[in-house]
């Protein structure tokens, strides 16, 4: 998984939100707050997980663009762009992982409630776009508390990784056996 624009980039998590969004609203109440029998989330608590993760991200983002922008005011140049998550994209389709606490679902949050707030993140980062547009994606960087160091590029682009991982886990969900018909 390489990026070689930031138009790529947001391009991809647009498209993983849109299928997200597609896979879940005809569901009913029942399908959504199904739980699967391994003990895992409902699908209502995946979306709730995501929308606190990329809520956090934002903020994280935001922070990083700062600090670009005030490193790009000291003469550092542009590098050309490229974002590889190819190391994060083989470790996420083949590893297991425990979220943090922070990031656990409440359970509380309706679907709608946690679509409408990704798409109000969603929103948040297009007005970020024009100064993303021009800072360097790789000055910053912030640990992954898995995947170590990620750049202001890469924890872009986990964004949409992350939503597709999930939208994974929502497609395997619905396939179950015991997956309510209504």
């Amino acid at each position: 998984m390489i990026y070689h624009s930031l138009e790529e980039i947001y391009a991809a998590k647009t498209a993983a939100l849109q299928r997200i969004t597609q896979h879940i609203m005809p569901l009913t109440p029942v399908q959504v707050h199904f739980h699967p029998p391994d003990g895992g989330w409902s699908i209502a608590e995946i979306v709730e997980h995501v929308s606190i993760v990329e809520s956090q991200l934002l903020q994280l983002i935001t922070s990083l663009l700062k600090k670009t922008e005030e490193a790009s005011r000291t003469g550092d140049m542009r590098s050309p762009f490229e974002v590889s998550l190819q190391s994060i994209f083989e470790r996420v389709h083949n590893e297991k992982t425990r979220t943090r606490d922070k990031f656990l679902p409440t359970g509380t949050i309706t679907v709608s409630n946690s679509l409408q707030a990704l798409r109000d993140i969603q929103s948040e980062l297009y007005t970020l776009q024009p100064r993303l547009q021009s800072a360097d994606l790789s000055l910053a960087s912030f640990p992954h508390w898995i995947f170590g160091p990620l750049t202001l590029g890469q924890w872009l682009a986990f964004m949409g990784l992350h939503e597709e991982r999930h939208l994974g886990q929502i497609k395997s969900i619905v396939t179950l056996p015991d997956f309510p018909k209504q």
